[in-house]
């Protein structure tokens, strides 16, 4: 019976043993697992596995990284702060790429003045964040600081001379300014270095039309379509070139597939009601504009009164 229970007592020891041990080593574990689902886009079994591994260990700022990261991937934006926050506070190595991190949400949320915080604590401590001088440049175009702004691309660019994400955003910082010459010497070379930049071919298309090329902006705008078939906005731009070409029909076509990728696009029923007028289909083209109307178009209503009964 004494044999017995020495037995049992000792197993018992074995069993606390091992499984003290085991737990010792899960945080890691679990921290691995959440990164290894991240990596494949398994979001919920990545985010569960970070909850764990920070239950067991609540000082690690880097599963509070992570799982921001994916919170901001799924657009739980708050959730997403909290955790750059948390992460923060724990102050570890690498800590510019958490502010990094904060600040783009922070822009995603419209808060720029936030964002210019978090950027600028990243500049802090890494000065050589070739995209924190291009986020922090992007915010300040925000603000309308377009010499600060245009500071920090160039500084940007001087890290890299071949990050075309930098040429880029210069490009339509110098748009907006209206500075259409320099700016298509940006998206020049921003297409130079990555010639599968859709956002480029766009905007270079767009610049392209201030300066009244238009045939060369519907070649940007067919390259932009080409590489993304499903990108909304160059639909919508080479459909209303297309209405300057007096090509109705190919502008009634491409509105319509810009409306099938965003039905809250009220510009695109405006302008498709326009050309179907022009070709007679006058109820067709005064739906689109009731449309458009209730979406908030500013110049809707004028129409419906002129032609529509």
């Amino acid at each position: 019976m004494l044999k017995r229970t020495t037995l049992q007592l000792f197993l018992m020891i074995a069993f606390l043993i091992i499984n003290s041990s085991a737990n010792s080593q899960t945080a890691e574990e679990y921290y691995k697992q959440g990164v290894a689902k991240y990596k494949v886009g398994e979001y919920k079994v990545a985010i569960e596995a970070f909850n764990k591994a920070i239950e067991l260990n609540p000082k690690d700022p880097h599963a509070y990284y992570n799982r921001g990261s994916i919170k901001d991937d799924l657009k739980d934006y708050a959730g997403a702060i909290d955790d750059y926050n948390k992460a923060i506070e724990l102050n570890p190595e690498g800590i510019d790429r958490i502010y990094y991190n904060r600040g783009l949400t922070k822009t995603k949320l419209d808060d720029y003045v936030g964002a210019l915080g978090d950027y600028n604590k990243a500049l802090e401590y890494n000065p050589t964040h070739k995209k924190a001088f291009m986020c922090r440049g992007l915010v300040k175009s925000y603000l309308k600081d377009y010499t600060g702004a245009l500071k920090d691309l160039d500084r940007s660019i001087e890290l890299d001379p071949q990050f075309a994400e930098a040429y880029y955003d210069r490009g339509i910082t110098k748009k907006e300014q209206g500075l259409n010459i320099e700016a298509l010497g940006d998206f020049n070379k921003a297409i130079e270095i990555d010639s599968e930049f859709a956002f480029a071919y766009l905007n270079r298309g767009a610049v392209r039309e201030l300066l009244t090329d238009k045939r060369g902006a519907l070649e940007d705008y067919n390259k932009a379509i080409e590489i993304n078939p499903k990108y909304g906005s160059a639909f919508f731009n080479r459909g209303s070139l297309k209405g300057k070409f007096h090509d109705y029909k190919g502008a009634v076509i491409d509105l319509t597939k810009a409306i099938e990728i965003n039905s809250k696009d009220a510009e695109a029923y405006f302008l498709r009601g326009c050309a179907k007028s022009i070709l007679g289909k006058v109820d067709s083209a005064c739906a689109d504009w009731h449309t458009a109307l209730l979406l908030g178009s500013s110049h809707a209503n004028e129409k419906i009164e002129l032609r529509c009964k």
